[in-house]
């Protein structure tokens, strides 16, 4: 079963830096999983799976496949949108969103 996740998500902050050659573009590299733990509420993470999506479609065009290196595609950040699944029954599942903000 999975819970409701938790109220509240904390936004994943990141300075903008040169790492893409500009310090002053809006853009920066997030680990947008750095919030897993906080969204399984104390379930166990290997029984569920996480995928993320830059918008609220939830389709494969949207979706985000290498999270913990992700740079975001709207400038000084954009709102992500995650969906955790149940490894045991996939068709249960909850979908949620959180912000990261790039300054």
């Amino acid at each position: 079963v999975v819970a409701l996740p938790p109220a509240n998500i904390p936004a994943i902050e990141e300075c903008d830096n040169a790492s893409d050659g500009d310090d002053t573009n809006g853009f920066s590299t997030f680990d947008l999983t750095v919030n897993n733990t906080f969204l399984l509420s104390g379930k166990n993470a290997a029984d569920f799976t996480f995928s993320y999506f830059k918008d609220l479609s939830y389709i494969l065009t949207s979706e985000i496949y290498t999270p913990s290196n992700f740079e975001n595609t709207v400038k000084d950040g954009q709102l992500i949108y995650v969906r955790i699944a149940n490894n045991l029954d996939p068709t249960c599942l909850i979908e949620t969103s959180f912000d990261h903000i790039n300054f």
